[in-house]
């Protein structure tokens, strides 16, 4: 019984370990992944503000 209890509470501590693990791994991905996206919203709109100051401008 009581090695029972012990293999369940060492089982959730283990579960809880990995649980924490992952969501701090997918955190820090996340942040990477938004800070990808981030800087290529960017480089699109400077694009864009070139295309646009290309045209107004006069030069292909």
């Amino acid at each position: 019984m009581i090695a029972n209890v012990l293999l369940v509470n060492s089982g959730l501590l283990l579960a809880t370990a990995t649980y924490l693990v992952y969501a701090f791994f997918a955190m820090f991905l996340l942040h990477q992944v938004t800070f990808f996206l981030l800087a290529a919203l960017i480089l699109v709109l400077l694009t864009i503000i070139e295309i646009i100051l290309g045209a107004l401008s006069g030069g292909g």
